[in-house]
């Protein structure tokens, strides 16, 4: 089994894969305003769903690993 670092990055959002699915959504680039606002809304969004994520995550994982609990 692959040894976790404790403070490994698990989920990354990055400018650049903003940018591509702008480009595959509107077919341009988002200016600044832009960016600034659509990191403010994705972080919002990722956190309001956080806890649904983490317990369902967990709870796939444990069924997965140990299926006889």
């Amino acid at each position: 089994m692959e040894q976790v670092q404790k403070k490994e990055i698990l989920f990354y959002v990055s400018l650049e894969w903003l940018q591509y699915e702008a480009k595959k959504i509107i077919k341009r680039e988002l200016n600044n305003d832009d960016v600034y606002s659509a990191k403010k809304i994705i972080e919002n969004g990722l956190c309001e769903s956080m806890d649904i994520v983490f317990k369902s995550a967990i709870m796939e994982a444990l069924r997965i690993n140990d299926p006889g609990k």
